[in-house]
């Protein structure tokens, strides 16, 4: 049979790589092409969860999506619950989509960084490779309505550390906000993987009993969401608000 290639004045048999591509392989690159993580979407009676498989090796976005079950354990993966019992508008849902590439991306980055690695802030305290991957691997998200009141006073979101079994929580209002700043979505997880370190609870601690400032928390979570951006070459806020960032720029050495 004769497969034929623009207009009848120029007719020629495709090659094989064509054909191949047409009928949905992957052409003579294709095994060139990374092989991407999936994300895995559930369907709950009042909720639907995202899960992000949780294997520090990744490359490139998001894969394809697929109904899962059993659902994966905890330690095996990065959970968002999005407690919202609407339709999400298209800039929701798109906030949403990024931060779960964002979620990959910071697996990604902690991934490329040694577990013996580390960087010293502000406070004294340093903060490992291995403590990073730590605290990642337990760690979920929760996504609330706009207006969602939190413990900490917020209607933004909060960093629960529980024990060493870390719930991050974000309204979807802070998520549509971050996503509007270039590199904005990368670096709300790094900084709220900041404050969950052992750096980061102490920085909070001294905040709390007056012997530090909000300034002084939140710039030292900063700094971690840096040095671990500048490791892997990631893009992040520029100028976030809060502390900013240290002069010095702290980092990890091996």
């Amino acid at each position: 049979m004769r497969h034929f290639s623009g207009d009848f004045n120029g007719v020629r048999l495709l090659m094989e790589d064509e054909l191949d591509l047409i009928a949905g392989g992957d052409g003579e690159d294709g095994d060139e092409l990374p092989v991407l993580p999936e994300v895995i979407v559930v369907a709950h009676a009042d909720h639907t969860s995202y899960y992000m498989p949780n294997h520090f090796n990744w490359g490139g976005g998001p894969g394809p999506v697929h109904n899962y079950n059993p659902e994966p354990s905890d330690a095996a993966s990065i959970r968002v619950d999005v407690m919202i019992n609407r339709p999400l508008t298209a800039v929701e849902q798109q906030a949403l989509n990024d931060l779960t590439t964002s979620i990959q991306n910071t697996t990604d980055a902690i991934g490329a960084i040694p577990d013996t690695a580390r960087v010293t802030l502000s406070n004294g305290k340093t903060v490992t490779g291995a403590e990073l991957k730590e605290i990642w691997a337990l760690t979920d998200f929760v996504i609330n309505e706009a207006g969602f009141k939190y413990a900490n006073g917020t209607d933004r979101g909060e960093a629960n550390y529980a024990n060493g079994n870390p719930v991050v929580s974000f309204n979807i209002s802070t998520l549509t906000g971050y996503n509007q700043a270039e590199g904005g979505m990368n670096f709300l997880p790094l900084h709220e993987l900041g404050h969950m370190t052992g750096a980061g609870r102490a920085e909070h601690e001294s905040f709390s009993a007056g012997t530090s400032s909000y300034e002084q928390s939140e710039r030292l979570a900063n700094d971690i969401a840096w040095a671990i951006a500048a490791y892997s070459g990631e893009q992040i806020l520029a100028a976030p608000n809060g502390g900013g960032y240290s002069p010095n720029h702290p980092l990890f050495t091996k």
